[in-house]
């Protein structure tokens, strides 16, 4: 079996903290030596010329796990959209580039500023063993300040790098964003990709409708993914029996490092109800989605109790009432606008049509 590991990573100030963080956490034992035993594994880091050389610098520990394989991109494609999204449509054009040069294998896509817990990787192993060709998770966002101050002296210590270690780590570094997705949140998240209920201060219950593909096959059909990776890449690849779904810290937990005033900007509103989160649905995602919205994710420092079997029961209610506004939206079609005709039809159509609230200007040309 051959993994393959995609990241992107450029500019002087995100290939170091990607060195000394996001690298020594890809070394924890339950990581990549767990990928090594067995499987070849390669890493394929998409840079910059000017970033070459510390790239490589930062990622020769790993060759003693993997073979390297450093390209320099090309973003011809992305120049468009030097914005907020160049990021994204440069991640995506790197992705295909990578899979057109592939041709087998299992796919791991990191974020250069991804943290995993040890064992993440083993997990994957022993997931794509049993037959799974895709596994998404729910990626916990923290402060880059408050959490890289304790996070070097866990990485020196691979004791401290256990899932529950880390959520500790975690947990009072938690960004605006991630804090904005609990449900009594003040402000609430303008854009509820994901919902959380909080368990004291032991933990939380999620549900995330847009979770992070972390393992998907190599697949030409990746070509195909219109959007961001989080959006549809793993439902266009995979049918549903074969994605797995991670719906507990414990098994695996990927941090994620933003500066503070990352979307600091954004305006909130005030707490969620079935339809606000009913019409999120049916604008941004699809019918398959509800494979994600299903899974109840817990996040947790210690053991697990009723509360959270509580909160995950609640949460599914919930979930059904803002499926049931769709359903009841759906059945009165003379009602509606051609703007919500539009949405019902990528909604409830294949995963083939559906429309990303991130689409190719081409791609969206093509519908209007």
């Amino acid at each position: 079996m051959s993994w393959h590991i995609f990241v992107l990573v450029w500019g002087d100030e995100f290939v170091d903290r990607f060195a000394r963080f996001a690298v020594p956490s890809l070394a924890l034992p339950g990581n990549m030596p767990v990928l090594a035993k067995d499987d070849r594994v390669f890493i394929h880091a998409y840079t910059d010329e000017g970033s070459r050389a510390s790239v490589e610098t930062a990622l020769a520990p790993m060759a003693n796990f993997a073979r390297i394989d450093v390209r320099i991109f090309d973003d011809t494609a992305a120049l468009g959209r030097r914005g907020p999204d160049y990021k994204y449509e440069l991640q995506r054009w790197c992705l295909r580039d990578l899979v057109c040069s592939l041709d087998n294998g299992t796919l791991i896509l990191l974020d250069s500023n991804f943290v995993l817990a040890d064992g993440a990787f083993g997990i994957l192993s022993q997931r794509r063993r049993a037959g799974y060709s895709a596994a998404t998770v729910s990626v916990l966002r923290v402060m880059t300040t408050l959490f890289v101050a304790n996070l070097a002296p866990a990485l020196a210590n691979g004791a401290s790098c256990a899932p529950r270690q880390m959520m500790r780590l975690a947990w009072p570094a938690m960004h605006h964003i991630t804090r904005s997705f609990f449900v009594d949140a003040e402000p609430f998240t303008p854009y509820p990709s994901q919902l959380s209920w909080r368990i004291g201060d032991e933990g939380f219950v999620n549900r995330n409708f847009l979770p992070h593909p972390l393992m998907i096959p190599v697949s030409a059909k990746v070509a195909l993914s219109q959007s961001t990776m989080d959006y549809d890449l793993a439902l266009r690849l995979v049918d549903d029996d074969k994605i797995y779904v991670c719906r507990d810290s414990d098994e695996i937990l990927v941090l994620k490092f933003s500066d503070e005033e990352h979307q600091a900007s954004r305006s909130g509103t005030i707490g969620p109800t079935a339809q606000d989160i009913g019409l999120f649905l049916l604008a941004c995602t699809n019918q398959r989605h509800r494979l994600f919205a299903d899974a109840s994710v817990q996040f947790h420092m210690g053991d697990v109790d009723e509360r959270f079997t509580n909160a995950a029961a609640d949460s599914q209610v919930f979930i059904d009432a803002a499926y049931d506004w769709i359903f009841r939206t759906a059945s009165q079609p003379a009602r509606l606008d051609a703007r919500l005709l539009m949405y019902l039809k990528s909604h409830l159509g294949p995963i083939e049509d559906f429309m990303s609230p991130q689409l190719e200007p081409a791609a969206l040309a093509r519908l209007l």
